[in-house]
């Protein structure tokens, strides 16, 4: 995730980023990754799927 964030400016606009030093680095996306477990991870999508239904 990070080199994408890194390489394009688009993913960067679309997370809501404005700068590369806002860019969490791979070690905090693991750390993050694991501590919200697959379960969490489930719960993020279903609520960006609400929101993306909700907004047509």
């Amino acid at each position: 995730m990070e080199y994408p964030l890194l390489d394009r400016m688009s993913y960067q606009r679309f997370y809501g980023l404005t700068d590369s030093a806002s860019i969490p680095d791979r070690t905090t996306v693991w750390t993050f990754e694991k501590r919200i477990g697959e379960v969490g991870a489930q719960a993020l999508l279903d609520g960006m799927e609400r929101q993306l239904l909700k907004q047509g």
